[in-house]
């Protein structure tokens, strides 16, 4: 049965806190019965979208990562992969690979990696999940000191992913 037949449901991930690192914000994590079952390796790049996928902009690309922590149905994915492709904890999740012979199976939306294309333009957007009440007033910090900081993180954090990238194209 090749993975893109099956179906997972989308597991609640951990609290990224000062443990998170710029080399899990792609891993997706599947139970490793369920990556054997469906001839995946560890770091084979994949495809995820949602169950009802029909906007060709909500999928994200992610590289498959066993944990023994998961049931054979679950699937976890980072929160930045799931902001990315829509998707919200328990909603069914279809997984695609993106490297072998099943490219040709792929959704009309979602290219194989024979057709990606180098990015042309990166748009960023502040998405908060903490209450607005908790939110610092501009009594206590500055917004000018919050824009700069947002601008060094991402800064920072994309020099992070082109140096990991460099090592492995």
């Amino acid at each position: 049965m090749g993975i893109s037949s099956m179906q997972f449901v989308l597991a609640n991930a951990p609290a990224e806190g000062s443990e998170s690192h710029h080399r899990n914000v792609r891993k997706v994590y599947l139970n490793p019965e369920a990556l054997k079952a469906s001839r995946l390796c560890t770091a084979d790049v994949i495809a995820i979208a949602g169950d009802t996928f029909t906007d060709t902009m909500d999928f994200a690309l992610g590289a498959v990562w066993p944990s023994l922590e998961l049931s054979q149905n679950s699937i976890v994915i980072p929160s930045s992969l799931q902001l990315t492709a829509r998707l919200k904890p328990g909603q069914n999740v279809h997984v695609f690979p993106l490297s072998g012979m099943a490219t040709s199976r792929l959704p009309s939306g979602i290219p194989g990696l024979r057709h990606a294309q180098e990015v042309a333009t990166l748009r960023f957007r502040e998405i908060s999940t903490e209450d607005i009440s908790t939110r610092p007033t501009s009594g206590n910090t500055l917004p000018s000191k919050r824009k700069d900081w947002l601008n060094l993180f991402l800064r920072e954090y994309l020099g992070q992913m082109l140096a990991y990238a460099a090592l492995f194209f």
